[in-house]
């Protein structure tokens, strides 16, 4: 059997007889099984913005608590949390971040009050989204030439 050994634990990267065994034994199976639920959770918060469950300023609520749900919440990318909108996809949610002045890897616990209240017109006025994904293709277009 092949193994590597990694801090804190063992890959076994084969079986006896060339079967394939890829397992984790070790110490790090918690903190794996924490990004895991981490993972879950940023996904079914994703899924609750796409179907209207949760809103943004709710999102913004339980990622200012100081909780570990809350801290977990804080690492959602921006862009992610855009795209997950409804009627916003890939292409306009990066550039309502240009629009707006935030940085595609900009995470939600690391957005600032100014950010913050731009972010939440965006969602709520339809006619500012507009007019902010205006200007940013017109951007896009000046700068294409």
């Amino acid at each position: 059997m092949l193994t590597r050994r990694r801090p804190g634990g063992r890959f076994d990267l084969g079986g006896a007889h060339g079967e394939p065994a890829l397992s984790y034994t070790g110490a790090a199976s918690t903190p794996l099984e924490k990004a895991g639920a981490a993972r879950r959770q940023r996904a079914e918060v994703k899924d609750k913005l796409k179907m209207g469950a949760l809103s943004l300023s709710e999102l913004f609520e339980a990622t200012d608590r100081g909780d570990e749900s809350g801290n977990m919440l804080a690492k959602l990318k921006v862009v992610s949390v855009l795209e997950s909108l409804p009627g916003v996809g890939k292409v306009n949610a990066k550039r309502l971040l240009k629009g707006l002045d935030i940085s595609d890897g900009r995470r939600l616990g690391g957005v600032g009050d100014k950010q913050r209240e731009r972010l939440l017109r965006v969602v709520d006025d339809l006619e500012y989204r507009r007019e902010i994904l205006a200007e940013a293709r017109r951007s896009e277009e000046s700068t294409a030439r």
